[in-house]
């Protein structure tokens, strides 16, 4: 199955870039990031997954750089962006064979941007009001449990976490909240960023987790899982 990964550089000085940096309405980057597609008919959700776009956006403080990760199972056109873009513009690359040999025990970096959250038990009595709801994950220990427990059900291992003395280096950064609007009422999404390492514990649901990403908000920006060789190699 091939697979692409797209980094286009964005430009920070565009008005429509600015626009699309607004965290209030993760709409308009949605609608960006599906302009690179070929439109079809049907729900906007269901464009994303027969695609299977991914992406994430990536803003450096200290290097005032702005860029935008999209992965997807087709490839994808992005002509448009030129006016969005700095020199330099986008870099597209066919990842899935390098994704098809990854074997177990594999050690890798990983970086995700993830929207932790749990659903609180009808037999909760402390927090009654919520039953039944998904609730967001504020601290940074609870968030690490939370891609510990996506992490043995996708295929890998944490092997470095700062908040527990078995793993050193996987941490936990608050990345704001993002919010959006949608025909059922207003979404809201809390927004963090993991970094650590991994070790490969199932490839072939490794693959997958890669293809198709991690935890909900995928059309806003959440659950592409990015690799790299570990420093231990």
């Amino acid at each position: 199955m091939e697979i692409y990964l797209t980094k286009l550089n964005l430009n920070p000085r565009n008005r429509e870039v600015r626009r699309l940096l607004d965290s209030r309405n993760c709409q308009h980057l949605h609608h960006f990031v599906m302009s690179g597609f070929p439109k079809v008919d049907g729900e906007k959700a269901e464009v994303r997954k027969k695609f299977g776009v991914l992406h994430r956006l990536e803003v450096d403080a200290k290097l005032g750089t702005i860029s935008l990760l999209v992965q997807s199972a087709f490839k994808p056109n992005w002509n448009f962006t030129e006016e969005f873009l700095l020199d330099g513009g986008y870099l597209t690359k066919e990842v899935g064979q390098i994704y098809s040999i990854l074997p177990n025990e594999t050690e890798l970096m990983f970086r995700i941007r993830a929207n932790p959250t749990k659903c609180v038990s009808a037999k909760n009595t402390d927090f009654a009001k919520f039953a039944g709801k998904r609730v967001e994950l504020r601290t940074s220990e609870d968030q690490i449990e939370w891609l510990k427990r996506k992490s043995e059900q996708h295929g890998f291992c944490l092997t470095a976490v700062k908040v527990n003395s078995e793993v050193e280096n996987v941490a936990a950064t608050p990345n704001g909240k993002i919010f959006g609007n949608h025909k059922q009422g207003k979404l809201t999404f809390n927004s963090v960023i993991f970094n650590g390492n991994l070790k490969i514990t199932d490839a072939e649901k490794f693959k997958e987790t890669l293809i198709h990403g991690i935890g909900q908000g995928k059309a806003y920006g959440f659950g592409l899982l990015s690799i790299a060789k570990s420093l231990s190699f």
